[in-house]
């Protein structure tokens, strides 16, 4: 009873946005659809840069979320959260860029662990193991394994997997790429299936306990923490996996983009 009330009551508000426009039908919109903004803001960063709160991202992200309510158009037949996912998301995205605190040489540092994934792969016909790779680019694994954990929230999520190199900000996001599937156009649906398909691929191709990790925090929603004791290490090695796992699936991904 508790959801059908719920549905009504953004049915109605929507009825009332979309005749009046006026501020205070907006506003009462976001206040019910503030979940979703704390939903999208959790599933982007894996760490925060220095100096940046949760609640910081929080507020940009409702400023996406305002900016989905006033260009929303349920005729289109998506639903709201589709729509507003990627436009909060990218708010968020923005902020974060223009912020940004990573110097180039880090940038960089990334990018080379990515360029040496690629080669080990083409050479090795497999996905190079954490050793291999530290060895392809001349440095010691805890210097690998450093530039992961300081690079972790430099583009290390699967909402970034489609992003460009330079960060301008011109690149589609995972999910609202994924998104578009849902319209009516079929060739947006066949390229929604495309793309699902090539992250599947990139999935299948991690090494074992990558593909665990990316499971157990993309599909079944576990923490850092809880996926921690699931594969007996420290929530730091955690992080430094799964920035690792999203290099190597962004190197596949790529290809798709």
């Amino acid at each position: 009873m508790a959801r059908e009330v719920d549905v009504a009551l953004r049915a109605q508000l929507w009825s009332d946005y979309q005749t009046q426009r006026d501020a205070k039908a907006r506003n009462k919109l976001a206040s019910e659809y503030a979940l979703l903004v704390r939903h999208v803001v959790g599933r982007i960063l894996i760490t925060l840069p220095q100096g940046m709160e949760q609640e910081d991202l929080m507020s940009y992200g409702f400023l996406g979320l305002l900016q989905a309510i006033e260009k929303y158009d349920p005729v289109r037949g998506i639903r709201f959260e589709t729509f507003a996912a990627p436009r909060i998301r990218g708010a968020v995205l923005d902020e974060l860029r223009a912020q940004d605190p990573l110097p180039r040489t880090l940038r960089q540092k990334a990018k080379s662990v990515e360029r040496t994934i690629v080669r080990l792969e083409g050479e090795l016909g497999r996905a190079p193991l954490e050793p291999e790779i530290a060895e392809g680019m001349g440095i010691s694994i805890e210097d690998l394994r450093q530039i992961l954990a300081d690079s972790n929230h430099l583009m290390l999520s699967l909402d970034y997997l489609l992003s460009p190199d330079d960060g301008d900000g011109g690149g589609m996001t995972l999910e609202s790429t994924v998104a578009t599937s849902d319209a009516k156009s079929p060739t947006n649906q066949v390229e929604g299936r495309d793309l699902r398909g090539a992250l599947i691929t990139a999935i299948e191709n991690l090494p074992p306990r990558e593909r665990l990790l990316i499971t157990l925090y993309y599909h079944e929603n576990l923490t850092m923490k809880e996926i921690g004791k699931v594969l007996e290490v420290t929530e730091a090695r955690v992080c430094q996996l799964h920035g690792q796992a999203v290099m190597r699936m962004r190197t596949r991904l790529k290809e798709y983009a």
